[in-house]
């Protein structure tokens, strides 16, 4: 006969759904950005070093302006693209990270 299994805490549950939301959030906005440079809107080097510094080196506030600007632009690929590229290419091409001073404008340009 066996054992009856132990039900797993509530929180178990929470950390698996917010994991699972994480990559799946993660894996869409990868995607955004692959799918930016087939269209070719954003150059293939461009596209490697933004997934590499995103990955490892973006703070979480840049990841949420990045996120951001994909809602945002998601059906305007073109200004999308642009809007990456002038934020976002001197925090790649950098060795630190890129810091939104306090007095930073969070409107967008068209």
């Amino acid at each position: 006969m066996k054992a009856p299994q132990r039900r797993k805490p509530e929180k178990d549950k929470m950390e698996n759904v917010w994991e699972t939301f994480s990559y799946t959030n993660f894996e869409h906005y990868v995607k955004m950005i692959r799918w930016l440079e087939c269209k070719r809107y954003i150059e293939k080097y461009f596209r490697q070093k933004f997934l590499t510094w995103y990955n490892l080196r973006a703070t979480p506030q840049e990841v949420r302006i990045m996120k951001v600007f994909v809602d945002t632009f998601i059906t305007d690929p073109s200004s999308l693209a642009k809007q990456l590229v002038d934020t976002f290419s001197d925090s790649i091409s950098s060795k630190g990270s890129f810091v939104v001073p306090a007095c930073f404008c969070m409107k967008l340009w068209h």
